[in-house]
């Protein structure tokens, strides 16, 4: 339709040049020759206003057809706008979730580690007092056998 409608309107410009066109030289002929030139004035005035006419219907016509397209075009782009923020809107929520979850997760972690550490702490001070008391166990054996083996070389050098 847009393309019958193009030709359409060329057609009619095509008109109202030719219609100015043969009123100018009819016009000038008249005026050459100096005959009718009253009514050729009349002929060209009515012939001016016709092709006038025709341009500005056409004018109007483009205008509306103009702005037609660009509501359409409006319409499109607010319906892609709505698309496009509620996609966004999507998104963020999404990501906010994936946000708090890896927050939850962090605390998690940090919590065991923290935990990990306070049983590590535990540990080595079991560790250093057992390992006390193991060489306080060997320094008192340690004396226990002098003392036996002191006093069995003592009776055995005094005999």
């Amino acid at each position: 339709m847009a393309g019958r409608r193009k030709i359409q309107r060329s057609v009619r410009v095509t008109v109202a040049v030719t219609l100015m066109g043969v009123t100018v030289l009819a016009v000038g002929w008249a005026v050459l020759l100096s005959v009718v030139v009253g009514p050729a004035a009349v002929l060209g005035l009515l012939a001016g206003a016709t092709a006038v006419r025709i341009m500005y219907g056409e004018v109007v016509q483009t205008r509306r057809e103009a702005a037609r397209r660009r509501a359409t075009q409006a319409r499109s782009f607010r319906a892609a706008l709505a698309t496009n923020h509620a996609e966004h809107r999507a998104y963020s929520a999404m990501m906010a979730d994936r946000l708090t979850d890896r927050d939850r997760t962090i605390a998690e972690l940090s919590d065991t580690v923290r935990g990990a550490g306070r049983r590590a702490d535990e540990a080595e001070m079991r560790v250093r007092r057992e390992s006390r008391r193991a060489n306080e166990a060997q320094e008192r054996l340690a004396a226990l056998l002098d003392e036996v083996f002191g006093t069995a070389d003592a009776d055995a050098v005094a005999s």
